[in-house]
């Protein structure tokens, strides 16, 4: 709904601005409100990271660690099946790929220190016990998703066509994030002799962290924190490493890493980076996943 309201908002805009220039600072504007909150998201992100690691005890140190290789796997064969998927839709289309541009090694360190930073001090700051209360968090994330939404809503009517094919781009990207995330962990997770199950809906999560804790519990509490984790981690990754990708013309490919998250915590940063074209796809794709993930993790379950 906050979404909605924020296109909504984003329209009335355009419409009742014919003068391109003033479009343009509003988008500017909106933008810049978005890279701040979304710093603010990342950090918050780190403290509940820190909390969650020093409520643990030592002998679920293992699980922490499977968490960790769990998210990188995941990460690297859903984001190297979005690239061979992107190469095959827009290989005869009219979509133009976005030019990377060169990151030098300090550009590089310019583009990683801000929200590595704001992660490693959220981390620090949980980690020794100091939280914040978790309507913080939420209602920062309605005003994201909001500025998101306007943000959209205000460029939307000019890429009406493009959008149309994102939006189908989306909904297949969404299918290899989910085979190709559930596959690696589950291959991985296999040879280490851990429940099949339990690791493919660690997968199919893809960055939807209380989703695959809550879900887990019938199986085991490690299993349990190896899937929060492994999805936590997951999306604070995506709000680190989407800018720097997208600086390398990988802004839709990159969609991927956010998993379910990019149709609400993933999408701002997307946004602010990946422009109206690659939105459209992180909104379509973290959709489809929200949907299916559930129902598919729920029969495998079952079985």
């Amino acid at each position: 709904m906050v979404l909605l309201a924020g296109l909504g908002m984003g329209l009335l805009a355009y419409k009742s601005s014919p003068n391109t220039l003033k479009r343009e600072a509003y988008l500017r504007l909106t933008n810049t409100a978005l890279f701040f909150t979304v710093y603010a998201l990342i950090f918050l992100v780190g403290i509940t990271t820190g909390d969650l690691l020093s409520a643990q005890k030592s002998s679920v140190i293992y699980s922490i660690v499977l968490s960790i290789v769990f998210m990188a796997i995941s990460v690297s064969a859903s984001f190297a099946a979005a690239i061979m998927l992107v190469r095959v839709i827009h290989r005869n289309t009219r979509h133009v790929k976005a030019k990377p541009r060169i990151i030098t090694r300090s550009s590089l360190a310019k583009q990683l220190a801000p929200p590595t930073l704001s992660l490693l001090a959220g981390a620090v700051i949980g980690y020794i016990g100091i939280t914040v209360p978790e309507h913080y968090t939420y209602k920062l994330l309605l005003i994201l998703i909001l500025l998101a939404g306007f943000s959209l809503g205000l460029d939307m009517p000019s890429q009406r066509g493009r959008l149309l094919a994102a939006g189908f781009t989306g909904i297949l990207m969404s299918t290899t994030t989910m085979v190709a995330s559930a596959l690696s962990v589950t291959v991985l997770g296999s040879r280490l002799d851990l429940d099949p199950q339990a690791l493919a809906v660690i997968g199919l999560a893809s960055g939807w962290y209380t989703l695959a804790g809550p879900m887990l519990m019938k199986i085991g509490h490690n299993y349990a924190l190896i899937g929060f984790l492994a999805n936590l981690l997951r999306e604070a990754l995506h709000l680190v490493l989407y800018p720097l990708l997208a600086r390398r013309g990988l802004a839709v490919e990159a969609v991927s890493i956010g998993g379910a998250t990019t149709m609400d915590t993933g999408l701002p940063v997307v946004v602010v980076h990946g422009g109206t074209y690659a939105s459209a796809v992180a909104l379509a794709h973290g959709m489809m996943i929200t949907l299916l993930a559930p129902i598919i993790s729920s029969f495998i379950l079952s079985l």
